[in-house]
């Protein structure tokens, strides 16, 4: 019942949630307010239980990391940059991303060693933190290309993503373990 979204606010924006006649706002940039951690906000993914998973921008937009915010303002480290965190293995994250019930979090990364592109699933570890599985990644199977759209995530952790194979455009799932090919470029329907 709850629409998350990243809402104008003056000369800057807010993440928030609104449904059921209520609205809540749950983080904004430093063009609302000079004192905000956050120099931008991206557009962000919404569960059901009203927690916002958002690409933010700390000091610049070269510094970049995950988070996971809850309506009363909290939020949680995801993960980070390189540029932000020197010990992360991802170079850079896409705007887009996707949050399911469990609080898993998929993402297309680049990854630090080769710059190389790839889909990532953030799973909550139940002691605070997230550990990361590979869902796929350019040049490892069928993956030529990952495009910039946000992958999608469903209630059991499976990660549905548009790539390019050797046919061109298509459609895959996977879970860390296995990846499918659902549809794409030539396929009969």
């Amino acid at each position: 019942g709850l629409i998350g979204f990243r809402g104008h606010m003056g000369l800057g924006y807010g993440l928030i949630s609104a449904g059921a006649g209520n609205a809540t706002l749950y983080a904004y940039d430093t063009n609302v307010d000079a004192n905000s951690n956050y120099a931008y906000l991206y557009s962000p993914a919404t569960d059901n239980d009203g927690r916002i998973a958002a690409k933010v921008s700390t000091s610049d937009y070269s510094h970049n990391e995950i988070r996971l915010f809850n309506a009363d303002g909290s939020s949680t480290l995801v993960v980070a940059d390189k540029a932000t965190d020197t010990t992360s293995p991802f170079a850079s994250f896409d705007n887009g991303l996707d949050i399911n019930a469990a609080d898993s979090i998929a993402v297309v990364v680049k990854l630090a060693d080769g710059n190389m592109r790839a889909i990532q699933r953030f799973d909550a570890d139940g002691a605070g933190g997230f550990t990361a599985t590979e869902i796929a990644r350019i040049g490892i199977g069928p993956i030529t290309e990952l495009p910039s759209f946000s992958p999608a995530i469903n209630a059991s952790g499976l990660v549905a993503f548009r790539a390019k194979d050797a046919n061109g455009d298509a459609i895959y799932v996977g879970d860390g373990i296995s990846l499918k090919r659902i549809a794409g470029n030539g396929d009969v329907v």
